[in-house]
């Protein structure tokens, strides 16, 4: 990580249709008077640059497009610090006149102007103005002599040079751009685009992406760059939806995934999906893009920039300490939302500010204040602490798992599609009593959508699952807590205006009776004092005996994330499904969430099925691991076998990488 500040960019929307393909109403336009007030706006509220768009085609929701070149130069016009950057595409292009026109674009604007060097990925937009495709390399070999012209002219004199695609002989520009020269940015996942930026571009985007999958292509590119004596900044997509709650946020979320135009996201997908995929390694861009990211075209959803303007700033932390040097945004309604981010979540984000979360109640404070009430529910019973026990003396004590123990849970030929976008194919493992099971693979493997599948939020299409002694071709969501089952979720879901005594007590919502929340009914109140001493047990279990009165709200991601696990375990479960614990916490969060996970398994013999993208904490984690990559399982077995795989490591990094590496 940098100690530079992170910067901001937004998608210019000069491409009508908005950022995501949904019928769900978008505040946006592709005029250039909306878009001139929208770069004032931007440049008013902290944002250092655009990026515009470039298509030459209607399709998937764009039916109108402004050209990118003399759209960028326009914006230029009506601001005085924010800089822009014009897409370029080789093919339509030709180097020398880009060169010619950014260099003038250069003395124009006071030296804002950027490019971004688009490789290509729509087949059907070449054939329709009659460009010759390149295969998947091809094209990045050709970026790659686009860019080196573009250098060679903007620097040298006399400029010669000899290439497979273009050609210079003695060629002169000027004049030539105002110096520092124009910034060069691409983008690309494939091992292709991540080796050409390590060698030319000042800047590598990629697509959306959690801190754990962004750390990867940056070690990788930063690795490879190094030892070509090059420097190269890392910038992410994401879409960012910022509201006052989380649970409006998420809202939002699914509004958007509801109301998604299938034809148009499977049109898209049938472009891009295959483009990445036909790279040698089938890892460019949007290879293992699901429907649900494709519903934005850029995988935005992925980088989770989802929630409160505090746990949004918390997360862009996060992919700054993973080593974005750049957060590129989109947003549903921009002009407004450009203005609250810049408010809101920018100040926020900056590491020389403090944090804005309350101080801790100090340790000797009292768990909850007297006479604290809880839905009806005593949180404060004195009289029954001599009778308080450990969590885990409480709990079912721990029998061996011997060979013949009946697995926690059995799935048998899983398969789920999305409009003919194949999630899962033909799923099939088990889970041990008293076992860390991990479920990994790259991004868009289907790890999530097993999840719900398992946990009845998807109906798969075809297979069985076998749980508490029963077999279900589809798991009826309310039947989980009977069965010995609670979840965590990939996006924190926790009760914002409660407190962590009442976010973690909520988990028995479903195991209690209905009448057992009537505080006028004496079972009930014998509930509540059971209850408050249930939490009070696992918070100390977890750590968060002093956080009970707080408000979860303002407790860091970290403890949050900690608190959603104590949500989960207060019902006494006998499975427990984590999904990306892992996701957004710092390193010594992670350390601190890993410790309470194995300890679920060592000390209460818990089975755990472990969905994460850490493979270092997968691998010092777990007992067995499942690798999927296109919905299909291609590994299963201890971890020291797994990270040999042949095909997981191609799945992962490309067939000429080292194996996976592990953790202690």
């Amino acid at each position: 990580m940098t100690s530079d500040p992170v910067k901001f960019t937004y998608w210019v929307p000069n491409v009508s249709g908005g950022l995501v393909i949904s019928d769900i109403e978008q505040r946006t336009s592709w005029t250039p008077d909306y878009n001139r007030k929208l770069a004032q706006i931007a440049e008013d509220a902290g944002f250092d640059y655009a990026l515009s768009q470039i298509r030459f085609t209607a399709g998937y929701g764009a039916e109108n497009q402004h050209e990118s070149v003399s759209f960028s130069q326009d914006l230029l016009a009506h601001t005085e610090r924010l800089k822009v950057i014009a897409a370029l595409l080789p093919g339509p292009w030709n180097p020398a006149l880009a060169a010619k026109q950014i260099a003038t674009i250069s003395h124009l604007s006071g030296g804002r102007i950027a490019v971004n060097v688009v490789s290509g990925w729509f087949r059907g937009e070449f054939a329709a103005i009659g460009e010759h495709w390149l295969d998947h390399d091809e094209r990045y070999r050709r970026s790659e002599e686009f860019i080196r012209a573009l250098r060679g002219i903007w620097s040298e004199e006399s400029f010669t040079f000899r290439g497979d695609f273009y050609r210079f002989n003695d060629y002169s520009l000027k004049p030539k751009p105002l110096d520092p020269q124009p910034e060069i940015f691409q983008g690309g996942s494939s091992r292709a685009a991540r080796d050409m930026a390590a060698r030319v571009s000042d800047w590598y985007f990629t697509n959306g992406n959690t801190p754990e999958g962004l750390g990867a292509q940056v070690g990788d590119i930063r690795t490879k760059a190094a030892a070509n004596g090059h420097k190269v900044k890392v910038g992410i997509n994401a879409f960012a939806i910022v509201r006052e709650t989380e649970a409006e946020a998420q809202a939002v979320l699914r509004e958007i995934i509801a109301k998604a135009n299938p034809e148009a996201v499977q049109g898209f997908a049938g472009q891009v999906v295959n483009a990445g995929r036909a790279s040698p390694e089938g890892e460019g861009n949007w290879a293992k893009s699901s429907f649900e990211d494709l519903v934005q075209y850029n995988d935005g959803f992925r980088s989770n920039l989802i929630g409160t303007p505090d746990q949004v700033a918390e997360r862009i932390i996060g992919l700054k300490e993973a080593g974005a040097d750049l957060i590129l945004l989109g947003f549903l309604h921009f002009q407004e939302e450009v203005e609250y981010f810049g408010k809101h979540v920018l100040p926020a984000s900056a590491p020389s500010k403090p944090a804005k979360n309350k101080p801790s109640p100090p340790s000797n404070a009292a768990p909850f204040p007297p006479e604290t009430e809880m839905t009806g529910l005593a949180l404060s019973e004195p009289a029954l602490q001599p009778e308080r026990r450990s969590f885990a003396s409480r709990i079912a004590p721990v029998t061996p798992v011997t060979a013949s123990a009946a697995p926690a849970l059995q799935l048998s030929g899983i398969s789920l599609a999305f409009g003919g976008i194949r999630a899962l194919k033909d799923v099939s493992f088990d889970v041990h009593p008293g076992e860390i099971r991990a479920v990994i693979g790259p991004n868009g493997a289907g790890k999530s959508s097993l999840v719900n599948v398992i946990s009845g939020l998807y109906r798969a299409d075809s297979g069985r699952i076998a749980l508490g002694g029963e077999s279900f071709a589809h798991v009826p969501p309310g039947r989980l807590p009977g069965l010995g089952v609670a979840r965590t979720f990939q996006n924190i879901a926790l009760f914002p205006g409660l407190s962590v005594a009442e976010n973690i007590a909520s988990g028995l919502v479903f195991r209690r009776p209905a009448f057992a929340w009537l505080p006028f009914i004496p079972a009930s109140r014998r509930e509540g004092r059971e209850t408050a001493i249930r939490v009070r047990e696992i918070a100390a279990f977890l750590g968060l005996e002093a956080h009970l009165p707080r408000l979860v709200s303002t407790l860091p991601f970290g403890l949050q994330k900690q608190v959603e696990l104590a949500r989960a375990m207060i019902a006494n479960p006998q499975l427990l499904l984590l999904d990306e614990p892992m996701a957004g916490l710092t390193g010594t969060e992670k350390g601190a969430m890993a410790a309470h996970i194995r300890a679920i398994r060592d000390r209460l013999g818990l089975s755990v099925i472990l969905i994460e993208h850490d493979i270092g904490v997968v691998m010092g984690l777990s007992d067995r691991i499942v690798v999927l990559d296109h919905g299909e399982v291609i590994a299963d077995g201890r971890p020291d076998e797994v990270r040999r795989d042949p095909e997981v490591i191609r799945a992962y990094l490309g067939s000429d990488a080292a194996p996976l590496a592990g953790a202690a």
